[in-house]
């Protein structure tokens, strides 16, 4: 009878600690986290505020850049390493990057409001970004 109370007490146990929810990752967008290499993954754009959205990912950034690495360093220092498909001539580049008051600057490559960031993805919206009173949404992801 022993054995069975101790059995159940230990399945009871490990059923209760496997239905506990896993704690969500609560992440301050600052120099320190946002530091990291990522992958563009999407570009939307939007003409006006009530034009439909457009998939510039699809659309208007070449292939040889879809695989390209974003590095943006602790120190400020920004790069974009031409990885995967090199384009010709290469995309390499380096500069620097800053974010200040929510708004994060990738040497004008990028640049915008960050509208989330939850540790491993970036998604920034950058308005009158070709001309007044339009809008791009560039969506970044850790690797």
């Amino acid at each position: 009878m022993k054995k069975n109370l101790f059995l159940a007490i230990c399945v009871s146990t490990l059923l209760f600690q496997s239905c506990n929810k896993d704690k969500t990752e609560t992440c301050l967008a600052n120099v320190t986290s946002l530091s990291g290499t990522y992958k563009l993954t999407a570009l939307k754009y939007k003409q006006t505020s009530t034009s439909p959205e457009a998939d510039w990912m699809a659309t208007v950034v070449q292939s040889c850049k879809k695989d390209d690495l974003y590095v943006l360093a602790s120190d400020g220092a920004f790069s974009i390493q031409d990885a995967g498909t090199v384009c010709s001539p290469a995309g390499n580049y380096t500069g620097t990057w800053t974010f200040l008051n929510n708004e994060i600057n990738m040497d004008g490559y990028y640049s915008g409001t960050v509208n989330s960031f939850n540790c491993s993805t970036l998604v920034f919206t950058q308005n009158d970004a070709l001309e007044s009173g339009d809008m791009l949404t560039a969506t970044f992801v850790k690797q």
